[in-house]
């Protein structure tokens, strides 16, 4: 796009331009163009920004999840003493 007199401009400003131009010339489909470009181009960076959420999201859920898991253990452990005691002193 080195040869684009647009294509550092934000979206709304070509929006605004492009009603100026007729359709068909060059100067048209130039910023149709770089319309779609900036738009294609702002879905790609969306899309990325999505993948490293969810890859940060899914550690985060296997972080968690082994977290839990130990938790778990303990207090099944925990219970299985409180059971012990409490039928010891039943007994007893």
């Amino acid at each position: 796009m080195a040869d684009n007199p647009y294509a550092d401009l934000p979206i709304k400003e070509l929006l605004k331009h492009l009603e100026t131009k007729e359709p068909g010339t060059i100067h048209h489909e130039q910023l149709k163009m770089t319309i779609n470009f900036r738009y294609v181009e702002n879905l790609e960076n969306s899309i990325n920004n999505l993948r490293d959420s969810i890859t940060h999201m899914t550690t985060s859920n296997d972080k968690l999840g082994t977290k839990i898991f130990w938790l778990n253990l303990i207090l099944t452990g925990a219970t299985v003493i409180g059971v012990i005691i409490a039928f010891l002193e039943y007994v007893c």
